[in-house]
C-alpha cells in the first residue's frame, strides 16, 4: 500500500511554487474548487510555506515505472548489473502480487488476504537473505585476497631474509675455505723449510733460483695462491697491433717526433755570487756540517766484547786418519772406527726422531690429507666406518634411553592425574 500511495503522490506533477498540478489531474478526496478568500482564512503571508512536491515527476502519458530507476546513480546501480536487474523485477513482480490482493472491504476473504501478504513477505525476506548471502560472499572473497596478499608478502620478505642469509654464510665458507688454502701452503712452506735445514746448514735467500724455480710462488701467475686473475683488467687491455710485434713498435717509432726520442738537457746556469750569503745557504751548510760530525762520530765507535754472550764450539769426534795409523794396530782399531760410526749414526737418528716427535701432528695431517699408499687410504676407511658404527650405536643406545624415560615420566603422569582426579571429585 506504500507504494501504491507514493506511485499515486509521483503521478501528480506539482511545481515547486505550489499550485495546481501540471498534469490536470485531481488528487483523491480534494475539493472541485477553491477561493482565495478560503485559502486566507487558514494561512496568513507570513507564514505561508511551499507544499511538497516530489523531486521527480513523470510527464504525461509515463509510466509511473520509471521513477524506480531515479534512485540509481554513478557507483551505486549505474552501470546497471545483474543486481540491478533483479530488484527492479522483484519490485514489478511485488507490485503485481499487491494488485491481485483483496480489498479491505471484504470480510470473507480477509484470511486469503493475510495469507498472501506472508508469501510476499517470506519473499521479500528470501530476496534479503539472498543479498545478505551475496554481500557476505564478496566480504568473504576480498577478505581472502586480502590474506593471500599478506601471505605472499611475509613469504616474499622472508625468501629475501633467507637469501640474505645463504649469501652471507657463502661468503663465510668462501672466507674460512681461503684461510685454509693459505694456512695449509704456509705450513708447507714451513715444513720444507724445516726440511731443508735439518743437515744444520741454513740455505741462504737467492732471489735469481727463486724466480727460476717452478715450485716457487713468485715463478707463477696469481692462481697459484689461490686467488683469481683480474678479470677487468684483461678485459680492459689495449691489444693493438703495433704493440704485439717489433715491426709494429718500429712504425709507431717512426711516427713519434724527434722531441721525444732525443734529449734536450740544458746546463743549469752558474749562480751569481753577490758578495754574501743566504741564510738558506748558510743553515744548509750548518747541517751538513753537523752530519759529517754524526758520521765521523759513528765511525770512531768500537764495538765492545759481549760481557755474557760467547761462542760455544760442539764437541767434534776426533777421525782417525788411517794413513798414521801403524800397521800393527790396524786390526785393532776397527772395533773403535766402528763404534764411532755407530754413535754418531746414533746421534743423527736422534736428531731424526726428535724432528718426528716435534713435527708429528703435521705428518699425521700430511698423511690423512695426502694417503698415497693403497694399504693407507683402506686403513683410513676402515677406522673411519668404525667412527660411523660407533656413533650409530651410541645415537641408537642415546634414543632408547629417552625413550623409556619419556614413558616411564608418561605413566607417572598419568598416576598423577588419575589421582589428582579422584580428589578432586
Amino acid at each position: 500500500m506504500a507504494d501504491e500511495d507514493g506511485e499515486l503522490r509521483a503521478s501528480v506533477s506539482v511545481p515547486a511554487g505550489g499550485g495546481q498540478p501540471k498534469t490536470g489531474e485531481e488528487p483523491l478526496g480534494a475539493p472541485s474548487h477553491c477561493t482565495a478568500d478560503t485559502q486566507t482564512e487558514f494561512r496568513e503571508s507570513e507564514a505561508q510555506t511551499e507544499p511538497y512536491a516530489p523531486r521527480y515527476a513523470p510527464g504525461p502519458g509515463t509510466p509511473p515505472e520509471l521513477l524506480t530507476l531515479a534512485s540509481l546513480k554513478t557507483g551505486r546501480g549505474l552501470p546497471p548489473r545483474l543486481t540491478e536487474v533483479e530488484k527492479l523485477e522483484f519490485a514489478r513482480r511485488r507490485r503485481a502480487q499487491e494488485m491481485l490482493l483483496p480489498p479491505f472491504n471484504d470480510l470473507t476473504q480477509l484470511a486469503k488476504r493475510e495469507r498472501m501478504m506472508m508469501e510476499i513477505e517470506r519473499e521479500r525476506w528470501t530476496c534479503r537473505e539472498r543479498e545478505i548471502q551475496r554481500q557476505h560472499d564478496a566480504r568473504l572473497d576480498q577478505l581472502s585476497q586480502q590474506l593471500w596478499q599478506r601471505e605472499q608478502l611475509q613469504q616474499n620478505v622472508t625468501n629475501k631474509r633467507l637469501e640474505n642469509r645463504f649469501v652471507q654464510r657463502q661468503r663465510d665458507k668462501t672466507a674460512k675455505i681461503e684461510k685454509l688454502h693459505k694456512d695449509y701452503f704456509s705450513s708447507l712452506s714451513r715444513l720444507m723449510d724445516s726440511r731443508r735445514d735439518v743437515g744444520g746448514v741454513l740455505e741462504t735467500h737467492k732471489i735469481m733460483k727463486e724466480y727460476s724455480a717452478q715450485a716457487k710462488r713468485v715463478f707463477g701467475p696469481r692462481p697459484h695462491k689461490s686467488h683469481a686473475p683480474d678479470l677487468d683488467a684483461l678485459l680492459q687491455a689495449v691489444k693493438s697491433k703495433y704493440l704485439g710485434s717489433y715491426e709494429g713498435l718500429m712504425e709507431l717509432e717512426a711516427h713519434i717526433p724527434s722531441s721525444v726520442t732525443e734529449l734536450c738537457i740544458s746546463a743549469p746556469k752558474p749562480k751569481s755570487f753577490k758578495g754574501f750569503v743566504k741564510r738558506t745557504d748558510r743553515q744548509e751548510l750548518k747541517l751538513m756540517r753537523i752530519q759529517q760530525t754524526l758520521k765521523a762520530e759513528k765511525l770512531k765507535v768500537e764495538e765492545k766484547p759481549y760481557r755474557f754472550l760467547r761462542r760455544l764450539e760442539k764437541p767434534r769426534f776426533p777421525a782417525l786418519v788411517a794413513e798414521h795409523l801403524p800397521e800393527d794396530d790396524e786390526e785393532d782399531d776397527l772395533p773403535i772406527i766402528f763404534l764411532q760410526k755407530a754413535l754418531k749414526g746414533t746421534s743423527f737418528m736422534a736428531l731424526v726422531y726428535e724432528g718426528k716427535e716435534r713435527r708429528l701432528e703435521l705428518i699425521q695431517e700430511l698423511r690423512s690429507t695426502h694417503a698415497l699408499q693403497q694399504g693407507e687410504q683402506e686403513l683410513q676407511k676402515a677406522e673411519k666406518q668404525a667412527t660411523l658404527a660407533l656413533q650409530r650405536q651410541r645415537e641408537l643406545q642415546h634414543h632408547k634411553e629417552s625413550e623409556a624415560i619419556g614413558y616411564r615420566w608418561g605413566m607417572v603422569g598419568k598416576v598423577v592425574a588419575d589421582m589428582l582426579d579422584f580428589l578432586s571429585e
